[in-house]
């Protein structure tokens, strides 16, 4: 019984002694709390940096706020600021300039979807649908194969919001999605 007793203490003290070491199931548990510390303040990190995002964001909203008002004043004569006038009329003479800009964007766009849709139907109808060879603008024959031209086909509808050829009947522009006017 004695033997018994010994063999059982040794086990528990070997049991005892493969738990306490570095290998042992109480390291896990050190490696384990560790590793969730280093997770909290983890998250406490990224919970305190989305705080500041939110902070500064709040910052620039109000400072694009307080430029706004001030811009106003200056416009309607009010800003009592001389150090705030010359950055206002800046603002304002930038505003001005955009809108410029944006005037002469329309233009050169009008200009190109008149282009676009002038060389379109020009390449309408110019090549014998026959023998392929260009067509003069009258006659009713082809002067290469002799044979009579198509009826003129009607003339292409074009998107009015992007310039594209519209297909014959077409709700929608398949270029742009937007109905057709």
């Amino acid at each position: 019984m004695a033997d018994l007793i010994n063999t059982f203490k040794e086990k528990a003290e070997s049991l005892v002694t493969a738990i306490n070491s570095e290998s042992g199931v109480k390291a896990a548990i050190e490696g384990l709390r560790r590793r969730m510390a280093e997770a909290d303040r983890k998250r406490a990190m990224r919970k305190i940096k989305a705080e500041l995002q939110r902070i500064e964001q709040q910052i620039d909203e109000l400072l694009t706020s307080v430029g706004v008002q001030a811009v106003a004043l200056e416009r309607a004569g009010a800003l009592s600021s001389p150090e705030l006038a010359p950055l206002c009329d800046r603002i304002i003479d930038l505003e001005r300039l955009l809108e410029e800009q944006r005037q002469a964007l329309a233009k050169v766009e009008a200009e190109a979807l008149a282009a676009a849709q002038s060389a379109l139907q020009a390449s309408v109808q110019t090549v014998c649908p026959h023998c392929g060879k260009p067509l003069a603008a009258t006659g009713e024959f082809c002067p290469y194969c002799g044979q009579a031209r198509l009826a003129q086909a009607p003339a292409p509808t074009f998107c009015a919001h992007c310039g594209a050829p519209l297909r014959e009947g077409a709700r929608y522009c398949a270029h742009c999605g937007q109905e057709a006017a």
